[in-house]
């Protein structure tokens, strides 16, 4: 204790004393050792004049912070630090209280000034209490005082708390036992519920009821999803979800008022699934009614309905189009761009020489001509190709016209329908719930009637209607009446070809055979020979 507490109930406060002044005392005996280095080293070690005339315009006294930046003492070479007098006025009180509490006590009263050796031999006596109170647990009992703490070691205190410890460990086993206790009700209470949760899975085919994996509702994409499990570790439970086939939506959750944050699973089971990546924002709300929100940071991708896997393929032919025709537009614009700038470049260096611009070759007739040719053998091959399927069309029954166009959209669409029919008659949630750790032996099928209970458009509330109209939206009446005057004629022009409307047209309306029909025979009326 004598070397840990060298002044006894006074070492706290002449530790701290110390702990005042101890970055100052540093820096002046250090600024000292470097002016005995080299004596040039003083004057700029020393503030300069400039520094005291920047006080000179402010009011100043013994706290203000600007002094706190300056030297101690004055700096010289091999110069012990004063204790008294010469002080830095921002540092004289806390020099004061270190010489009253610290160098008298170690050192001998009576002192005014303080060599290197003496602060170092100061900083080694208080160093054992320094390291002690570093490494001090028990901060409760800290604040009783050392006089508290000695007079409860002193009496029988130490001896009851054993006595109270040692009989308390001698019910641990039926401390135990209760627990099992517990358990025990607890499974009594809820087996029922347990064993329709994950036995006969009663409850999950019950919309009624709610399954205990369940842990809230989705509200993103103008839909809600019900089959929602809370998820620990993302990558490894979409590694291992993947084997259930169900299109699966991971979302980090939180809630900015208390800093909670979870992680979700999200079963999309109907609709469509095209409109959700990575990056959109919904809102979750848990079992309590607490509100969540939500952002996907994950998806694992499948099929979610037969009527998505329809347009699917048409989706991606009239993307794969969009992208030919913008990526052709892009490389006709950079040409013509690269050949203007060339022109410009060209025109440019013959005017800076100050010859005469070099005029733009002409096209020679037979060039023209075979431009001309070209174009017109292209407008030929798509009118030859418009007309083929028009004559093609007009040579069908309606009937055949109608099994024509079934045929391709089964063709199209026929083989990402029937893989997505029996993707989505294999949807599993078994391999989801034992990705959350619940071990779920028998297969949970998830029908197509059943995934449109857990994953539906938000009602509107009761006689409410959605108002659409767009005060500031472009007038494009004109646009669509031209677009159904056009589509109207394009219809009447197909009937036309097909010959259906004969029936209401004049003779001279009528629709011509075709060139490959065989020519009508005309029957002139034969001449009566006049009687004699």
């Amino acid at each position: 204790p004598e070397r840990i507490l060298p002044l006894g109930e006074a070492t706290a406060a002449a530790s701290a004393a110390l702990a005042a002044v101890r970055v100052k005392i540093d820096d002046y005996f250090t600024r000292c050792a470097l002016a005995a280095f080299d004596p040039r080293a003083a004057v700029p070690l020393n503030r300069a004049e400039g520094d005291y005339g920047a006080l000179a315009a402010l009011d100043l006294d013994r706290r203000r912070a600007e002094l706190a930046s300056f030297t101690v003492a004055r700096i010289e070479a091999s110069r012990p630090l004063p204790l008294l007098e010469g002080l830095n006025p921002y540092w004289a009180g806390a020099m004061e209280a270190f010489a009253r509490q610290v160098v008298a006590p170690l050192l001998g009263a009576g002192r005014t000034e303080l060599s290197e050796s003496e602060w170092l031999e100061v900083q080694a006596r208080l160093q054992p209490y320094e390291a002690w109170m570093a490494a001090r647990a028990g901060g409760a009992v800290a604040a009783l005082g050392i006089a508290r703490v000695r007079e409860i070691l002193a009496g029988d205190g130490l001896s009851r708390v054993g006595a109270l410890l040692d009989r308390d460990a001698s019910f641990a086993t039926e401390v135990g036992e209760l627990a099992d206790l517990e358990r025990l009700i607890l499974y009594h209470a809820n087996l029922n519920r347990l064993l329709n949760n994950f036995v006969s899975f009663s409850d999950f085919y019950d919309s009624g009821h709610d399954e205990i994996f369940r842990v809230g509702r989705l509200y993103i994409d103008g839909r809600l999803c019900d089959l929602c499990v809370e998820v620990k570790d993302v990558n490894s439970h979409a590694t291992l979800a993947a084997a259930g086939k169900i299109f699966m939506a991971y979302c980090e959750i939180n809630r900015p008022a208390t800093k909670e944050k979870r992680f979700i699973g999200v079963a999309v089971t109907a609709g469509f699934a095209s409109s959700l990546w990575v990056g959109r924002n919904g809102i979750f709300y848990d079992r309590e009614g607490r509100d969540w929100e939500a952002v996907i940071i994950k998806i694992v991708e499948s099929p979610v309905s037969l009527k998505e896997a329809f347009w699917s393929p048409w989706i991606k032919i009239s993307a794969m189009v969009g992208d030919q025709i913008r990526k052709l537009l892009t490389a006709k614009q950079d040409a013509m761009l690269s050949a203007t700038a060339k022109q410009i470049d060209t025109t440019t260096a013959t005017v800076a020489t100050g010859a005469r611009p070099a005029a733009a070759p002409r096209m020679e007739g037979a060039a023209l001509a075979s431009s001309v040719a070209a174009i017109g053998i292209a407008v030929g091959l798509l009118g030859s190709a418009v007309g083929g399927l028009i004559s093609v069309i007009s040579g069908l029954p309606p009937w055949k016209t109608l099994a024509g166009v079934l045929a391709i959209f089964l063709a199209v669409s026929g083989p990402s329908v029937i893989l997505a029919y029996f993707k989505l008659r294999a949807r599993d949630l078994a391999p989801i719930l034992n990705a959350c750790g619940w071990a779920v032996n028998s297969r949970i099928r998830v029908t197509m009637r059943l995934g449109r209970t857990f994953t539906h458009e938000a009602a509107l509330p009761p006689d409410a209607h959605l108002e659409l109209g767009d005060a500031f939206a472009e007038n494009r009446r004109g646009a669509v009446w031209s677009l159904i005057v056009a589509g109207l004629a394009l219809v009447l022009f197909v009937y036309w070809r097909l010959g259906w409307l004969n029936a209401w047209l004049p003779s001279s309306w009528e629709r011509r055979s075709r060139a490959g029909d065989p020519p009508a025979t005309v029957v002139m009326p034969r001449e009566t020979p006049e009687k004699p």
